[in-house]
């Protein structure tokens, strides 16, 4: 297992809420083998969450469910994507913003492999059959396809998290991400709260280049 040694005051600015203290989110970061220069204090957050908001490009916002009573722990992911440009990122439903969703995981290799490497579609594809309602990609992209599936509604996303355990405390894990509103897919006949995202942009070797569609910004604890 790597050790990445972090000290005092970086533990404070990752950890501001007491009910996961430093001790367990040190341990998280190794556990997970996540650097702790993987992470930005700037886009931490407890509270203030909100009770519902829709983001998104103009005449078609997407509205998603805040994670109350979650803990949020920001991604270093600012001025890394598109020359810098983090209109993606915004908060002001403009041209080039993009989705918020969810997506519950676990597994401690898992975690970090996402975040390092991007998501991969999973086994269970149970819409990919299905007609894509999504007004922006339906013309070119008329069945949902393959892909990873993600939620706007993080009731849901935990649903689907395996749990984290350190010591005595478990812990569901998810990561909140931006989504490409012009990539997304939205399945006929399923329920509202299943989005997916298929992989359209092709990378080197064919690889599917999921980074272009669906971008982890912050992670979401919540003991158990």
């Amino acid at each position: 297992m790597k050790n990445y040694e972090i000290n005092n005051e970086q533990l404070a600015k990752i950890a501001k809420d007491k009910s996961v203290t430093n001790i367990e989110v040190k341990a998280l970061l190794e556990g997970c083998l996540i650097s702790p220069y993987m992470f930005d204090p700037a886009g931490d957050r407890n509270s203030g969450w909100g009770q519902g908001e829709s983001r998104g490009p103009p005449h078609y916002l997407q509205k998603y469910y805040p994670p109350l009573g979650w803990n949020g722990y920001g991604l270093r992911v600012s001025k890394q994507y598109d020359n810098g440009d983090d209109t993606w990122l915004g908060y002001n439903n403009v041209e080039g913003e993009w989705y918020i969703a969810y997506h519950g995981t676990g597994g401690l290799n898992i975690v970090n492999n996402i975040i390092e490497k991007g998501f991969q579609s999973g086994g269970g594809q149970a819409y990919n059959n299905s007609l894509n309602m999504n007004p922006l990609t339906k013309k070119n992209t008329p069945i949902c396809g393959d892909g990873v599936y993600i939620t706007p509604v993080i009731e849901e996303a935990q649903r689907y998290s395996k749990g984290i355990t350190f010591g005595n405390n478990s812990y569901d894990f998810v990561f909140m991400c931006r989504i490409n509103p012009y990539k997304v897919r939205f399945a006929q006949k399923a329920d509202p709260a299943y989005w997916i995202v298929s992989g359209d942009s092709i990378g080197s070797q064919n690889a599917k280049k999921y980074i272009d569609e669906i971008r982890p910004y912050r992670i979401l604890l919540k003991k158990k």
